[in-house]
């Protein structure tokens, strides 16, 4: 039931994104344009806790807790 719905939003909010490119007068490949340019941020978002994880867990990487400020 929750992915269903998290596929429907998807698909409504692409859609909408799709038309309001076309309703501002930009062609597909200008879409294909802006799709590709934001791609690079999207996997530097999407990865960069993938590999914070196993860096983390094998000690490379030490986080530690900051005093609380008041």
């Amino acid at each position: 039931m929750q992915e269903e719905l998290v596929d429907q939003c998807f698909v409504i909010l692409f859609s909408a994104g799709i038309l309001i490119h076309y309703f501002y007068g930009n062609s597909g490949l200008d879409l294909l344009e802006g799709l590709t340019q934001n791609l690079v941020l999207l996997v530097i978002i999407l990865l960069a806790p993938l590999i914070f994880l196993p860096l983390e867990g094998e000690g490379v990487i030490s986080t530690e807790s900051a005093p609380a400020c008041m």
